[in-house]
């Protein structure tokens, strides 16, 4: 198995696979080198993780912050094509209230739209779409949702 934090990056993945405006170009890095050709599209990363302990038996309850960042090409446009993105990414989040048991609760936490020039061959439109997944782990074991 893997880290939770991995099955829920798998989850959301899945979630978001096949919509309308990006299709299968969906990719589970930051770092991920969009050409032309694959736009627009989805990145997927995870952010940063809280934890608290919940119980005497030391499990944890972990808020993961997930970021859906949906590239589309500079044109007229632009802000209509990432609205949509938008739209689309949040509408099949919002599909699954527990991303098929691996989650608790998945909220909305901020939604930021930008231009980028550094990240593909021309310059391009970024929505990104911020989530906070609650879930929880035994402490000795990070690889199962409780």
């Amino acid at each position: 198995m893997s880290h939770v934090r991995k099955q829920i990056r798998d989850a959301v993945a899945t979630r978001v696979t096949g919509l309308t405006t990006t299709g299968t170009n969906v990719f589970q890095s930051r770092t991920y080198s969009l050409s032309n050709d694959k736009l627009p599209a989805l990145t997927i990363y995870t952010k940063e993780e809280s934890s608290d302990i919940v119980n005497m038996s030391r499990d944890l309850r972990r808020t993961l912050s997930i970021v859906i960042e949906g590239y589309a090409k500079a044109s007229s446009s632009l802000d209509d094509t990432l609205d949509t993105i938008a739209a689309e990414v949040e509408a099949a989040m919002g599909s699954d209230r527990d991303l098929n048991g691996v989650g608790k609760i998945i909220s909305v936490s901020g939604t930021e739209i930008d231009f980028a020039s550094g990240d593909s061959e021309k310059p391009v439109g970024v929505v990104r779409l911020g989530y906070d997944i609650i879930y929880v782990t035994s402490g000795s074991d990070p690889e199962t949702a409780l």
